[in-house]
């Protein structure tokens, strides 16, 4: 099983729990939505928890060139 996040230099990127993987793979196929929203909230609430400093998304920035002189 992959780990939840990979280490990076970034401090709040050192954050792993096994239980936070089982409850994202499970939840992954969860079937009825009340079976799955539990699962995302026993989720939410141990990073609640335990994580200092939790990004909700992260935003690309693509560059984009063109070969031809203006």
């Amino acid at each position: 099983m992959k780990p939840s996040l990979t280490p990076t230099p970034e401090v709040t990127r050192f954050f792993t729990s096994q239980r936070i993987d089982e409850l994202f793979n499970e939840a992954a196929t969860a079937f009825p939505d009340e079976e799955r929203e539990a699962l995302y909230m026993e989720a939410q609430e141990i990073l609640h928890e335990d994580v200092p400093v939790g990004w909700l998304m992260e935003l690309g920035f693509p560059t984009c060139t063109c070969r031809r002189a203006p």
